[in-house]
């Protein structure tokens, strides 16, 4: 993925067979503002860790996908980040995290 200027991205769904690694170019990615990946089984935890190079993200849509705590963990501190759909992965042990989301302190 040559793309590195790329502010929008909504890729996989509930028929493809990404993996994690189909994720990785993510962390290239430093200008990407919103990320959506709905329903993607292979998106998880260590799929989500590359958008932590991601400083701007505005939106994240990971909706039923198997991203958890981890996926929180990797957005702390995005300043930009207004919107958050998770995946089935959170935990009791997660939702604290969401309060180093600074739109979410309040």
């Amino acid at each position: 993925m040559r793309t590195p200027q790329l502010l929008e991205l909504e890729i996989g769904g509930r028929h493809t067979t990404l993996s994690d690694r189909a994720f990785e170019p993510l962390r290239r990615l430093t200008q990407l503002r919103q990320f959506k990946s709905c329903w993607t089984q292979g998106f998880t935890d260590r799929a989500a860790a590359h958008l932590a190079a991601c400083d701007g993200l505005e939106s994240v849509n990971v909706i039923g996908s198997a991203a958890g705590d981890g996926t929180i963990r990797a957005l702390e501190g995005k300043a930009a980040l207004r919107f958050l759909d998770t995946g089935r992965g959170v935990t009791d042990r997660g939702i604290p995290e969401l309060h180093h989301i600074p739109a979410l302190i309040r």
